[in-house]
């Protein structure tokens, strides 16, 4: 039995010995490479659709994916109709209505933007619950100038 435990003693041992060592790390000194991160800033036609509102003024400005504008004012005539919005490289657009005329959009940001119309600007904030694809524009505009309505889902904060 001591005979036994001794040869099975020297096998470990042996196998110790002659142990694959390539899994052990080393030091090496790995120089990395400079990186440049650069933002894409790029605005599209489809970034100005939706429902922008101002409680004050009370606005509401729909602008459907089908091209389809809604614009209620309080104390002003409602503009429906088709429309038409020319984007430029400086994150504005002209929105074009046969009724309303020319205004000049000019994003924030993704939920921020301001309306210049008639020598009046107004800062629009966008409501991210309303679908310009597939909500509802109201065709009244106690609807759709009710206070409630005029608080959008998200609200821009300032930290």
């Amino acid at each position: 039995m001591i005979g036994l435990v001794v040869i099975l003693s020297l096998a470990l041992a042996g196998c110790a010995l002659f142990q694959d060592h390539s899994d052990q790390t080393s030091e090496k000194t790995v120089q990395t490479a400079k990186t440049a991160v650069t933002a894409v800033s790029t605005v599209h036609t489809t970034d100005y659709y939706g429902r922008w509102v101002s409680d004050s003024p009370q606005v509401a400005l729909y602008l459907s994916a089908n091209q389809k504008m809604a614009y209620f004012q309080s104390g002003q005539k409602t503009i429906t109709g088709k429309y038409s919005l020319k984007t430029s490289k400086n994150e504005t657009a002209t929105l074009t209505q046969i009724k309303f005329g020319n205004a000049e959009l000019s994003l924030a940001n993704a939920t921020s933007m301001t309306l210049t119309h008639n020598d009046t600007t107004i800062k629009l904030t966008k409501d991210t619950s309303w679908s310009p694809h597939n909500g509802e524009i109201p065709t009244d505009a106690k609807v759709a100038l009710k206070s409630s309505s005029l608080a959008p889902a998200f609200r821009e904060t300032n930290n």
